[in-house]
């Protein structure tokens, strides 16, 4: 799932582990043919807080998408 405000990349391991994108660094992510990619990301473990765990270095990020929906998911809440 992602949202076009802002790039943001969440993922859950089979075990549970989140990581996630650090949010106090720039990140550049790319939509093309339904691919969405990035490099040189900067990743924090998720257990913490959203966006805000302990790091844990730079990846890099390719994903397929399927299908789109328009909007928002339900549970977004604006701030």
């Amino acid at each position: 799932q992602m949202f076009f405000g802002q790039p943001f990349v969440s993922v859950l391991f089979e075990e549970g582990r989140v990581v996630e994108l650090a949010i106090d660094a720039p990140a550049e992510l790319f939509l093309q043919d339904g691919v969405l990619s990035g490099s040189a990301l900067r990743f924090v473990d998720a257990a913490d807080a959203a966006g805000l765990g302990q790091p844990l270095g730079l990846g890099t990020v390719t994903v397929e998408c399927e299908s789109f929906a328009p909007g928002l998911p339900d549970e977004y809440v604006a701030s």
